[in-house]
């Protein structure tokens, strides 16, 4: 997805994440989004829904989708990170006849594969800020661990235009555990000389949702503010937990090493402050 002009590999496109994470990207898996899926169904969410993936990397959720019977379509803007290759350097790989978007579109159709055109699920490169969709043309939006990369606000009332009224959104993302937040505002930033060192550079904006954690009633001001009603919201720390052992547990750290414990990231020394949540909201304005 489009996040930010950070040069470093994002941080859900180290391989070292990857090789635990797999192609969700994320913690809880298809399992955590089979769950919210449910969810949606109880909320109304029917069979034949046209569901769109925003941020759909490999298009694990997008394939999901097809499978449960729903008109499905991820959106990405790059495949860049599990690729291998920056949209510069495939667009320097061209020749120089692309630029980086060009580049980027091209990548796209390829990532899609015979795979996907078999499943029935379709893939879109496209800004999840100016989403390339009719406006009240879609039944239900899915986001997660992609909202924390981008401009919020920005992409939910994206999500809110796309959306028929009383359609459903389903978001799943970082957040920062409410019992931290005094220590969170006594934080102060890390100096930004220091960030090619130590691997900081990889919590800023775009590089890792860490960066965009934000506290529960914090989201649900960004849901509210883009005309969004929460019907469920759970916490899934225990997700983020599991991930995070399992980094260890398998000796995936690897590059990672700064985020976990004795690294030298800003936040290694309390990592209980941030946690998972799960958002199943309604779109009530026009």
């Amino acid at each position: 997805m489009r996040t930010s002009s950070v040069q470093t590999r994002p941080l859900y496109g180290t391989a070292s994440f990857r090789a635990v994470a797999g192609d969700t990207l994320r913690p809880g898996g298809l399992a955590l989004t089979e769950h919210g899926l449910r969810i949606l169904e109880t909320l109304g969410l029917g069979p034949g829904a046209r569901v769109l993936d925003l941020g759909c990397g490999p298009g694990a959720t997008t394939q999901l989708c097809t499978a449960l019977g729903y008109e499905a379509v991820g959106l990405d803007w790059h495949p860049g990170p599990w690729s291998g290759s920056s949209p510069e350097e495939e667009a320097e790989g061209a020749g120089g006849t692309e630029d980086a978007e060009g580049a980027a579109q091209t990548s796209c159709a390829s990532h899609t594969g015979e795979k996907s055109l078999e499943s029935q699920a379709r893939f879109v490169c496209g800004d999840l800020l100016s989403l390339p969709f009719a406006s009240q043309s879609l039944d239900a939006c899915v986001a997660e661990c992609v909202l924390s990369l981008v401009d919020a606000p920005k992409c939910l009332a994206e999500c809110a235009r796309v959306l028929k009224k009383g359609s459903l959104l389903l978001v799943t993302d970082l957040l920062l555990r409410p019992e931290f937040a005094q220590v969170q505002a006594a934080t102060a930033p890390a100096p930004s000389g220091e960030a090619e060192n130590n691997g900081q550079e990889l919590l800023q904006q775009g590089a890792s949702c860490l960066a965009g954690a934000l506290f529960p009633w914090q989201w649900e001001e960004r849901f509210q503010g883009a005309g969004f009603s929460v019907a469920v919201r759970e916490d899934h720390s225990k997700a983020l937990a599991r991930l995070v052992a399992e980094l260890v547990w398998y000796d995936c750290a690897g590059d990672l090493d700064w985020l976990l414990p004795g690294g030298q990231c800003s936040c290694a020394s309390d990592r209980r402050r941030f946690g998972y949540g799960l958002w199943a909201a309604r779109k009530v304005s026009e």
